[in-house]
């Protein structure tokens, strides 16, 4: 299996691993993809002193219990490898995603969804970029 980086027509940008076959994808009418991830970049100003780019994964389709997705080829702009680091940070994604069930409770059944949804905001912890105003611009994987 490849890891690729695939840039959709629709703007979506997802990691995920394909055949080899899927090489000389452009003659294929579909490709299979394993585990794919879309990819978030945000850019984080500090204190208008240096600009970071941040990348973030999320699963691509929720709630669903497969991890290959069939993606017509005439919906994807481009498809290259990616690096090693990328792939590194992309299968410890895919393994925490994997045991992310294990460690996240359900939703108890007497709570709202808006306050699930206020607990797990609060629950979270955000990075403040401005504690970063000396650092060149640059690239962060999380």
């Amino acid at each position: 299996m490849l890891c690729k980086y695939i840039k959709l027509i629709n703007n979506e940008n997802i990691i995920a691993m394909v055949n080899p076959e899927c090489g000389n994808w452009v003659g294929m009418d579909s490709i299979d993809t394993i585990n794919p991830v879309l990819v978030v970049s945000a850019v984080h100003v500090s204190e208008g002193r240096s600009v970071m780019e941040t990348f973030t994964m999320e699963q691509w389709i929720k709630f669903i219990s497969v991890s290959a997705v069939c993606i017509p080829v005439r919906n994807i702009i481009t498809m290259v490898d990616v690096e090693d680091k990328t792939k590194k940070h992309y299968d410890d994604f895919i393994e925490k995603l994997t045991t992310k069930t294990e460690l996240q409770p359900d939703m108890p059944d007497n709570v709202t969804l808006e306050e699930y949804n206020e607990l797990m905001n609060n629950a979270s912890e955000d990075e403040d970029y401005d504690n970063y105003p000396t650092l060149e611009s640059t690239r962060y994987y999380h």
